[in-house]
């Protein structure tokens, strides 16, 4: 893959990546093989998409009140866990989960 920091960046300006392993870095690096590659552009769309609303949730947590804050919290655990199997410093504890779904869901 090229490397965007220029030639004197990995190998003369390239990296590389098992095939294998490009689902679990595509949220963090963009990646399109060639302009016909729409489904990998797609999916790469998609994980954008699902990042910028994470940064949304995460932004907009300052203005709400404690609920309100816990079910922001909740929807990003969600999504990272879900979507980038990622187990972030914010998420919920599986208590804390638990006692949101039975509050609002039961």
């Amino acid at each position: 893959m090229v490397n965007s920091r220029g030639n004197e960046r990995g190998d003369n300006g390239y990296f590389y990546m098992k095939y294998a392993e490009m689902d679990d870095y595509i949220d963090q690096i963009l990646v399109v093989y060639d302009s016909d590659d729409t489904e990998n552009f797609n999916r790469l769309l998609y994980k954008t998409k699902i990042l910028n609303v994470i940064n949304t949730l995460s932004e907009q947590r300052q203005y709400a009140n404690e609920d309100e804050k816990k079910a922001l919290n909740f929807a990003n655990t969600m999504l990272r866990k879900v979507v980038f199997k990622q187990n972030h410093q914010y998420n919920m504890d599986k208590k804390d989960l638990i006692a949101f779904i039975n509050k609002y869901f039961n």
